[in-house]
Order: C-alpha cells, then structure tokens, then sequence
C-alpha cells in the first residue's frame, strides 16, 4: 500500500464483513458522523444482517471502497435515499485511512456513478461542523454549503449539496 493507491469501488457485502463491522464500530467514526447520539457498537449478526439485506435494496447503492493494486478495504460510501434524480451521499472510512486522499477518490467515482448509472442531477450529504476534514473534502469536489442547524452551542449539522451532477 502506497500513498498513491488508488481506490475502486465494488459491491459491499458479507466479504467485507470483518474490516466493516470494525469501521461501523469505531468510536472515532462515530464522533464524527453521529456526535449527538450515544455510542452503541453493532454486533456482528446485526452487520451481518445489514449486509445481507442491501441486495434488494432499489433506493440506494453501497460501495466498498477498495485499494486497487491490494484489494484491501478503506471503507464505504453509500448513495441513498435515491428520488426524483436527487440522493443523499454518506461515506465512512477506517481511521487508518484517514489523511490519504481516499475519501476524495471514492467521492468522486460515486459522483460519476451517479451521473453515468443512475442518471441523477443532485447529490446531497449533511457533514458536522467538527468534521472539519470531511468539509474539505466535499468542496474539494464541488460541493456547496446550502443551509445550518444548530444542535447546541458548538455542533451545526451542515447540508451541502452538489447540483446537476
């Protein structure tokens, strides 16, 4: 693995299993996506579960985002809550990966999937103020900051969105 791995993105499901339950069960993933709730880690037939389910899953489409040249999971990102040409985006990574340019990568193959299979002319995502380095990255590209909620003194959820993909 080298800082110049490039990522692709493959169907997630039960291969993944062990490297996913792990990210869907970091706390550090969690500060970062859902900062207001309570830690609750998953159990393995519950990942699993969810795994087996997305199959038949018309409104969305989960990536395994994957190091090229190794085959080595980096994490996931999610196009969801597919409607009238719009989605939301959401993505998760390991924290080992974090700071490697992945993120971007995987982004930006979900941009063009969207576009190129689906069709779609909006994505959107919402993303915490504290999660600083994921604003970063949705900017870097192209998406916009389209409204702020508060949810208490120091937390604003973020909606940012990226028109006629």
């Amino acid at each position: 693995m080298t800082e110049n791995s490039k990522v692709v993105l493959r169907k997630l499901d039960t291969k993944y299993i062990d490297e996913y339950f792990e990210m869907i069960n970091s706390l550090e993933v969690h500060e970062m996506t859902e900062p207001n709730t309570l830690f609750k880690p998953f159990s393995y037939e519950e990942i699993k579960d969810w795994l087996d389910c997305l199959e038949g899953k018309d409104n969305r489409k989960d990536f395994a985002i994957v190091l090229e040249d190794i085959e080595t999971f980096v994490g996931e990102v999610v196009l969801n809550e597919i409607k009238d040409k719009c989605c939301n985006l959401r993505i998760a990574l390991l924290p080992i990966f974090f700071n490697k340019g992945y993120g971007t990568q995987a982004i930006k193959l979900a941009i063009q999937y969207a576009t190129n299979e689906l069709n779609l002319e909006r994505i959107e995502l919402d993303v915490y103020n504290i999660n600083q380095r994921g604003i970063r990255v949705y900017k870097k590209c192209g998406f916009e900051e389209v409204s702020k909620i508060k949810i208490s003194d120091d937390l604003y959820e973020i909606r940012m969105s990226l028109e006629k993909v």
